[in-house]
């Protein structure tokens, strides 16, 4: 079989004469410079745009004009007339010429002004240079008189800040100086180095906790005014935050690649329990950081008892329906599905909003059924955290459920919200169903400093009592709670009794 191949000279593509080009039958179109809407170029702050002395708020721009609003009538100003044009920001002048008044709009709310320059061009990636160097320069001058961590920052404050630092960097060039060492001499091991990180570990932890639970006073009291405390997570942030980011761990958790903290990556780290760094000091920061997320692990714990209290009243045979709200990648089923034997079947629904995680969870406990006799049938459902909140339209194709769970969502739910969030999930139960919900606890030597103020988690933390309070006017339930082994978490667990 042979074959003609044609040489590449000899492939000349097909030329069109220029009237046979598709723009020929083009609509003649009178050319208008895009514009773009104010909020878009200046998100932060808009500039101040001033019209024959008059201010005004830009709402949008283009490169031969803009348009402006004002909550005043704007009498003086009328159309065809030539105006002066001010954009300015922070005192200074980013643009000025003179313009046309194009247009007039008496809106509900006062007046929309439309105007055209006369001569010239706005240049937008120059005007918007102009902004940002405006800011940049505020921002200089400002520090120039501040006072260090601003007067609403305790000096005890401070001096915790300094003192973890110290300690930071104590042993930071301690484990350096061993690691240069080891290494010139040809006697550096893994073995040696993480065992070395182990006794640093164990050295730092009774000072770390003390200055962690002395910065929790004064956080709390803090908590109520937020001028306050965004002093102190400003000050942390600059103080501490950069030298715990040096860990790749914390800096995810700190930076939120995914949109928010306590992600997937991020607890499937905590879960895991694994100290890992290209070097002795980062690991040392990691097992720091493993160390404070000891609540994850034993809040997984806490729910993988409950799940095995529960499915105990099940006979075989009968099915149990499951919920799982906010699953992130469900380790406590996996985890629960590996050491515990169903006796009996088992329909697992999840809600969660990240598909990567829905993803792991459906890999991890399909494989961890198989092993369990396949007892488990797995629904998972990707919806919005908002999606989540309304439960009469999420649960329309879900029955109702023996067990409902959630281990975090609440933590970052205001009290009325998280009122309404039971009450609803308390009418998908089946009559002598359970609902658990985990939360944050209150206590002395909380995780509060350091996830708040260095890692920028806001979290809401609450008592017992609180978890309680959530759910007084919910008739028809037996409310019991319990604190975990770390004293961090709180669970709240309702009894269905009656119908509703």
């Amino acid at each position: 079989m042979s074959t003609h191949v044609v040489p590449f000279q000899a492939r000349k593509p097909r030329l069109k004469h220029y009237v046979s080009l598709k723009g020929e039958t083009g609509r003649r179109v009178y050319f208008r410079p895009e514009r773009f809407k104010g909020r878009v170029l200046f998100p932060d702050a808009l500039p101040k745009v001033t019209i024959n002395g008059l201010p005004f708020t830009l709402a949008d721009i283009s490169m031969n004009g803009l348009a402006a609003s004002s909550f005043r009538r704007a009498e003086s100003l009328t159309s065809g007339a030539e105006v002066a044009l001010t954009l300015s920001y922070l005192g200074c002048d980013l643009y000025s010429n003179t313009a046309k008044v194009v247009r007039i709009e008496k809106t509900a709310s006062g007046t929309k002004v439309a105007l055209n320059l006369h001569c010239g061009s706005i240049n937008i990636s120059g005007l918007i240079d102009a902004y940002a160097a405006a800011e940049l320069n505020h921002d200089i001058d400002a520090l120039a008189v501040r006072h260090p961590g601003g007067d609403r920052v305790p000096e005890h404050y401070k001096q915790i800040c300094s003192d973890v630092l110290f300690m930071m960097r104590e042993y930071r060039a301690l484990l350096e100086s061993y690691e240069q060492n080891a290494r010139r001499n040809g006697t550096f091991s893994h073995d040696i180095e993480n065992q070395l990180v182990a006794r640093c570990l164990a050295s730092f932890l009774p000072q770390w906790k003390s200055l962690w639970q002395q910065a929790n006073q004064l956080v709390v009291a803090c908590l109520t005014d937020k001028k306050a405390l965004q002093a102190i997570k400003h000050y942390t942030e600059r103080t501490l935050t950069p030298e715990f980011c040096l860990n790749p761990g914390w800096r995810w958790v700190y930076e939120k690649p995914l949109g928010y903290p306590g992600d997937h990556v991020a607890m499937e780290k905590f879960y895991l329990n694994r100290v890992e760094g290209e070097t002795a000091y980062i690991k040392l920061i990691d097992a720091i950081g493993l160390e404070i997320a000891a609540f994850v692990r034993s809040r997984m714990a806490g729910m993988e008892k409950i799940l095995a209290e529960t499915l105990s009243v099940f006979s075989k045979g009968r099915q149990v329906n499951i919920l799982n709200i906010g699953s992130g990648v469900a380790f406590e089923l996996q985890s629960f599905l590996r050491n515990h034997r169903f006796t009996a079947q088992a329909r697992i629904t999840l809600l969660e909003q990240e598909a990567d995680a829905l993803n792991k969870a459906y890999q991890g406990i399909t494989a961890a059924n198989e092993q369990n006799g396949n007892a488990v049938t797995l629904q998972s459902l990707n919806v919005s955290y908002l999606e989540m909140l309304k439960t009469t339209k999420t649960f329309e194709d879900i029955p109702r459920q023996d067990l409902i769970y959630s281990l975090g969502i609440l933590d970052y739910m205001t009290e009325n919200r998280a009122r309404e969030f039971l009450s609803s999930l308390v009418t998908q139960l089946n009559d002598g169903g359970k609902l658990v919900v985990a939360n944050m606890h209150i206590a002395k030597d909380a995780p509060l400093w350091p996830l708040e103020c260095i890692e920028n988690w806001n979290l809401i933390y609450r008592s017992e009592a609180d978890m309680r309070n959530l759910v007084t006017e919910i008739p028809g339930l037996l409310a019991e709670t319990f604190i975990d082994e770390t004293g961090h978490v709180v669970f709240l667990i309702l009894h269905k009794t009656t119908v509703h």
